[in-house]
């Protein structure tokens, strides 16, 4: 039997959300190209990306007690040899769906979210059992009348967007590889973008402090949270939410090149530095918050912390940590868990009240997105690195009923750049890419702003409530700049 490898996941690898981070990836067939065809190409192009990161071909196990250096919660990557001539990956399954809905029906009606079940396209839950060894990559080649849906992903215990986006890139290299018959080899990936000590000896040799003690304790909300995190509680049933047994749903949104241009030229005079980003997560922010709040309002029994005039509104928006280090302390296309979170407050009255200018929303999100250094993050590092319990990093849905929300702005993924090759249309580029909603529209308020289209345009992906999306159609100040694409 082949010898396995454990790799101990770093600390910050253990405080996302437990789920995969995967997407789905629409892309075209050739016409008189048979989906088996495109799925052997796809198997050998995974299998190939296997053997150049066999951690990804491994499953994600709690570390045995014994081993050197254990802690309570720390979990690992464990995986085999992944041998060039060995068989083909069981983590990509084929699947043709029961369908006569075709691929160009999906593009004419923008790609939506709820064409298919979300079940129907992947193999694997949404979020396993970490305690049952869920596999580090999963992956499912959906295939409808002219085209494919590529479900795909690490667990995100295992990598980040920006990890998943470099990871879904290199398959789609080899896959067109494949079919060029180039003599050039895709070139692996250099192994300190995938080595997890790398992180803590860029902490070692670059941090101010030996440990965590006498951090400022702020820094916790890069990991997400105010302070601290407690004791491991029992665990408890997603249900028990308010709102139980409904579901939120999601609505895709398009704001033109043109206005986001406008939105970030309105904003840009409020402060030093405001970006474009900046200004797309204030619009969606209050936007969001101001639809939520009336509809608290106007129920009979309001419930949760929307409806609480001296509640705050909190923002979490996503943040790319590698861009803070030096390419010699961190690779830039490191391929763990790197990102990070700005947490923004805001009085809830005061975000909502006419008399606050955009601009000013912006201009807080940019400060707190300025607090974000190498130095900042370390410290959170070093928080991280000093809980007696990793299990305690683990990530907490916002209530439903909370002020809080979730964005994740990816519109500097480079999505644009993946090719799978001549053998599915469009340049063998996919055309759009979603993330799975199902799970997340029981469970958390988010929004996703995708990555930027050729034309410059964003297309923006949130949840609400349906009753809440209705009255975020009539918003003024949202509908000036973001146009209603799909469900």
């Amino acid at each position: 039997m082949a010898e396995t490898i454990d790799i101990p996941l770093t600390p910050v690898d253990h405080a996302p959300s437990r789920q995969y981070c995967a997407f789905l990836f629409y892309i075209p067939l050739k016409p008189g190209i048979k989906p088996r065809q495109a799925f052997g190409i796809l198997q050998e192009g995974l299998h190939r990306t296997f053997v150049q990161l066999p951690w990804l071909s491994g499953r994600i196990w709690r570390q045995s007690p014994d081993a050197p250096g254990y802690r309570p919660g720390q979990l690992v990557l464990r995986h085999g040899p992944v041998a060039p001539d060995g068989e083909w990956p069981s983590q990509l399954r084929f699947n043709e769906l029961d369908s006569s809905v075709s691929f160009d029906e999906l593009r004419d009606a923008a790609f939506p979210t709820n064409s298919f079940p979300d079940d129907s396209l992947r193999w694997i839950g949404f979020r396993p059992d970490v305690n049952e060894g869920p596999d580090v990559f999963m992956a499912q080649a959906n295939f409808i009348p002219g085209g494919c849906i590529l479900a795909a992903g690490p667990h995100h215990l295992a990598s980040d967007g920006a990890a998943a986006i470099t990871i879904a890139t290199l398959w789609a290299d080899h896959c067109r590889e494949l079919q060029s018959n180039s003599p050039v080899p895709v070139l692996a990936p250099a192994s300190e973008t995938y080595d997890r000590t790398f992180l803590d000896r860029t902490w070692a040799a670059h941090g101010q402090r030996e440990s965590g003690e006498g951090v400022d304790p702020s820094n916790w909300r890069l990991l997400g949270r105010p302070g601290p995190p407690e004791p491991v509680p029992e665990p408890t049933n997603e249900e028990e939410q308010p709102s139980a047994g409904r579901s939120m749903k999601s609505s895709i949104f398009y704001v033109p090149a043109a206005k986001f241009s406008a939105l970030h030229k309105a904003c840009a005079q409020a402060g030093e530095g405001i970006t474009a980003t900046d200004a797309l997560v204030a619009l969606l922010w209050r936007s969001n918050v101001r639809a939520r709040r009336k509809i608290a309002l106007q129920a009979n029994t309001p419930t949760g912390d929307i409806s609480d005039p001296q509640a705050w509104a909190g923002l979490a928006a996503m943040v790319d940590g590698r861009a803070y280090f030096k390419p010699e302390w961190l690779p830039p296309d490191y391929l763990g868990n790197l990102t990070c979170i700005n947490l923004a407050l805001r009085p809830i009255a005061e975000l909502v009240s006419p008399e606050l200018s955009l601009g000013d929303v912006a201009r807080s999100i940019r400060e707190g997105a300025n607090t974000v250094t190498v130095q900042s993050l370390m410290d959170a590092y070093a928080l991280a690195r000093d809980v007696p319990d990793y299990d305690r990093l683990a990530y907490s849905d916002l209530r439903l009923d909370s002020a809080g929300l979730l964005i994740s702005p990816l519109v500097g993924l480079p999505v644009r750049g993946m090719n799978f090759g001549s053998i599915f249309g469009n340049g063998g580029c996919p055309e759009a890419m979603r993330p799975p909603m199902a799970a997340l529209n029981r469970t958390t308020r988010t929004c996703f702003m995708l990555p930027r289209l050729e034309g410059g345009g964003v297309e923006v992906l949130l949840n609400m409530f349906e009753e809440e999306m209705e009255v975020l159609m009539q918003d003024k100040e949202f509908t000036e700049y973001a146009m209603f694409l799909a469900d």
